[in-house]
């Protein structure tokens, strides 16, 4: 394996120190000499040279290295050399650059300070932090490696104070083919793109099919609202639609069956279909419930409040506020 050692970046990359040597094929091939033909062309050379250069260094199968070297093409250790070199001083790890050279191969072909040094320059240009956010996406989403600069990057990070978002959860949102008509479409649904709910939107519109989109909106409707509550609950809390159908009909009919309460006012606040139904949802409703019921709690409250306030604030407010109570309230909340 090569050695994972972390070199200075701007140094190397400026040229102003050499990389330490990375281990290179030994001039004979591992390989049994009957995969390898005595008389053979310079292509095959080439691709002897590189399925025998990715078992020496990255451990490969004679396998694997065979089917990899066949979108690979070098005959002498120097470039492939440099682009692991390249990596290793910007922070990759031996594993990370391993599973970015199966993925993409032919990133051993290219010269890393005209194909990928640009792009790490723009990303940084962008706001992405140094080297985390950069490896995260590469690691991630790797076809960033081919991708254009002109064509495809750079279009992709109109996004700007809240690219870092997607850097962490979706990399690969950036670099969707489909990303241009989201991102219109996102923009269409009145969502502000400065603002963390526009890529929220984004996220969400581009994570969920739209064959699933579409049960999760009729498992609303099944509830009573319209399209446009839908609509409405998405702009509110886009996450919302990152949850199951199935989510979205237990809390509906624990609202609606166990508590008698109106299945339209959640369509106001999207937000508690995020909450964990058996560890905050069960047990604050049915304590609101109990309130409402001995007229301690005004019907005309907000709903929301309780379900969003810290466990600490619950306690103190709905809970150990009404000494009377505190005892069958502190059963009905503890016991659910």
């Amino acid at each position: 394996m090569f050695r994972s050692q972390r070199f200075k970046p701007l140094l190397y990359l400026k040229g102003l120190t050499t990389p330490p040597s990375l281990q290179t094929p030994k001039p004979n091939s591992p390989f049994p000499s009957t995969l390898f033909p005595k008389h053979i062309s310079l292509t095959s050379q080439q691709h002897s040279f590189a399925a025998s250069y990715l078992v020496n260094t990255f451990g490969l199968s004679p396998e694997t290295a065979l089917k990899v070297s066949e979108r690979v093409r070098f005959d002498t250790p120097q470039k492939p050399d440099s682009v692991i070199a390249f990596f290793t001083s910007n922070g990759f790890t031996v594993p990370q650059i391993k599973s970015i050279v199966k993925r993409v191969p032919d990133v051993l072909n290219c010269n890393p300070h005209k194909r990928l040094w640009p792009k790490f320059q723009f990303l940084l240009s962008k706001g992405a932090s140094y080297p985390s956010d950069i490896v995260h996406l590469v690691n991630r989403c790797p076809r960033i490696i081919n991708s254009s600069l002109e064509k495809n990057v750079i279009p992709t990070f109109e996004l700007d104070s809240s690219i870092t978002y997607l850097f962490r959860r979706r990399a690969s949102i950036l670099l969707s083919k489909d990303l241009r008509k989201n991102i219109d479409e996102v923009k269409e649904l009145g969502f502000d793109p400065s603002k963390m709910s526009f890529v929220m939107a984004l996220h969400a519109k581009m994570s969920v099919p739209k064959s699933r989109w579409d049960a999760k909106v009729d498992a609303c409707k099944s509830w009573g609202w319209s399209e446009e509550m839908v609509l409405d609950a998405f702009r509110k809390h886009p996450i919302f639609m990152l949850g199951s159908k199935d989510k979205i009909n237990e809390v509906m009919r624990f609202w609606v069956d166990q508590l008698g309460w109106d299945p339209l006012a959640l369509a106001k606040m999207p937000k508690i279909f995020g909450y964990s139904l058996k560890g905050r949802i069960i047990p604050r409703g049915l304590v609101v419930r109990y309130l409402i019921g001995k007229g301690l709690r005004k019907k005309s409250a907000s709903l929301l409040t309780p379900f969003s306030a810290s466990e600490r604030l619950f306690l103190e407010n709905y809970v150990m506020r009404f000494k009377e109570e505190t005892h069958q309230l502190s059963k009905v909340y503890v016991e659910k």
